[in-house]
């Protein structure tokens, strides 16, 4: 079965509770969960390599190696990741590219050209 969750309330409302109780609930389940903890605070907790918990945080040293250039197909899908990554910004003459997207791209083409 799959399913979304998203929870929200003020401060003190019991949020943080709430999802700990539900993973627990997951984890003794042996079901699998996908949990934005941008806070880290379920990490310590939750985490555990030995089930293969993966952590998606380019700022942790568990984080896998990932290269979004070798995922790019075709100079398209160059462009949309360059754009999502680095964009469009405003300036004196309305929407400019951004020189670190233009060069991104450049090197992302060459990477699926090569």
């Amino acid at each position: 079965m799959s399913a979304a969750r998203e929870t929200l309330g003020d401060s003190g409302a019991g949020k943080s509770s709430l999802i700990r109780q539900l993973l627990m609930q997951i984890e003794n389940r042996r079901q699998t969960a996908v949990v934005y903890d941008p806070a880290r605070e379920y990490l310590l907790q939750f985490y555990n390599e030995e089930r293969g918990d993966v952590v998606l945080n380019p700022l942790d040293a568990r984080m896998p190696y990932w290269n979004p250039a070798e995922e790019v197909l075709n100079p398209l899908e160059a462009e949309a990741v360059a754009k999502s990554l680095f964009p469009d910004r405003a300036g004196a003459n309305g929407n400019i590219a951004s020189s670190s997207a233009i060069g991104t791209v450049g090197r992302m083409k060459e990477t699926v050209h090569a």
